[in-house]
Formats: structure tokens, C-alpha cells, sequence
């Protein structure tokens, strides 16, 4: 079984092109996996790729492997006030802007230089959303780096080439012997099913 996990304001329905691939379950972040087996593989995108870690993690990586596509390891410590100051701003951009110009703003984010966010993502969802960034922000997640380290050869990074953050953020995988795959693509590299449906498949059997 394959899980994926989709990433802020993207929807289930993003996975729909890569369902051809296998056996699978998609989760948007309202509905998380809870049956995972060490026969499977998760695939998280971006937050959704931080949920996929920690539930990696807190299975002691009893899985077949897991599949990160531009998704942050965590912050070292000193890092993590600019990070708090800066998710302060966007929950306080959520709350007073209206939807859609909040998704305009959103998509002038440099990770998503070359795309925009999905037309079909859900309005009465976007509430639920600003929560999920909330609880999960990045400045109160554990940094999963080590963790990671320990099991890398289960681990496959997926990232943007015009992702200039987490192409940096590859660099430091790397070096650590962390499988790490470029797209021709931004931030949401699950744009590109031409470019990354055959990744995934050469991934899920490694």
C-alpha cells in the first residue's frame, strides 16, 4: 500500500494523475493514515511530508520507505524565533485577509515562483487549513534530521530545481547520504506528473 499525504491547500484530488502507480490511499491532513504496515510506503508532500516523518519516526521505521517530496527536516534551534515570527505573520495574513486573496498572496511565496494553488481546493476547508498550520508549525517541530540520518536508506527526498529553499535544504540531505532527486519544477513538485510518476515508480522499489 502506498499513502499519500497531501501539504497545505492542495486537496486529495492533487494525487488523482499518480493513482496509476499501484495500490494506493490518498489523505488530506483532516485524515491521516493509522493502519500503515511495514509493507508500505508513505508519501508526504511538503507539511504533509513533515506529518509522513514524524509518523515514520513514531514507527520506528517499520515501513518499506518513505518519500518526501519538499518537505523541511527541522530547524536547528537558533532558527526557529525568525521561523515563529514569520508563521505569526501568514495566521495573522489568514485571518484578516479574505480567502482568495490570501491564496493570492500565498502563491507570490518564492517557493511557488512558476505555479498556483489548486483552483479546485475547497473554500469551507481553508479554516480547518489555518489550523493545520497552526498546530503544525515548523518553529515547534522536533528536528527529525538525526532520526533521518539513522534510517536513510529508506529515505527518498523529491524537490524543485527552481525550489532555491529546499534545493539548499537537498544540499545538507546529501551530505548526510540522503537519497535526493531533483524535478524541473517549484515548490509543488507534484505539478510535474510527467516528470515525477516515473521517479516515484524507480522509488517505491528500492
Amino acid at each position: 500500500m502506498i499513502h499519500f499525504i497531501s501539504g497545505l491547500f492542495g486537496g486529495a484530488d492533487i494525487w488523482n494523475p499518480y493513482l496509476e502507480i499501484g495500490d494506493c490511499r490518498v489523505y488530506d491532513l483532516e485524515n491521516l493514515p493509522t493502519d500503515v504496515t511495514e509493507e508500505d510506503i508513505v508519501v508526504g508532500y511538503s507539511m504533509g511530508g513533515r506529518i509522513a516523518t514524524k509518523l515514520a519516526i513514531d514507527l520506528k521505521f517499520n515501513i518499506k520507505r518513505l518519500i518526501l517530496l519538499s518537505s523541511h527536516p527541522g530547524l536547528d534551534e537558533q532558527d526557529k524565533p525568525n521561523r515563529k515570527a514569520w508563521e505569526d505573520q501568514i495566521i495573522q495574513k489568514m485571518d484578516t485577509l479574505g480567502v482568495d486573496d490570501f491564496l493570492k498572496f500565498w502563491d507570490t511565496l518564492d517557493l511557488f515562483n512558476q505555479s498556483q494553488v489548486n483552483k479546485n481546493f475547497p473554500r469551507e476547508l481553508f479554516k480547518a487549513h489555518r489550523n493545520y498550520f497552526d498546530s503544525y508549525r515548523l518553529s515547534e517541530q522536533e528536528n527529525y534530521l538525526p532520526k533521518m540520518i539513522e534510517h536513510k536508506n529508506k529515505i527518498s527526498f523529491i524537490y524543485g530545481k527552481y525550489d532555491e529553499k529546499y534545493s539548499s535544504i537537498a544540499k545538507q540531505l546529501t551530505s548526510s547520504s540522503i537519497r535526493c532527486i531533483e524535478v524541473v519544477s517549484d515548490h509543488r513538485v507534484y505539478l510535474r506528473p510527467d516528470s515525477l510518476i516515473p521517479i516515484l515508480k524507480r522509488e517505491l522499489v528500492l
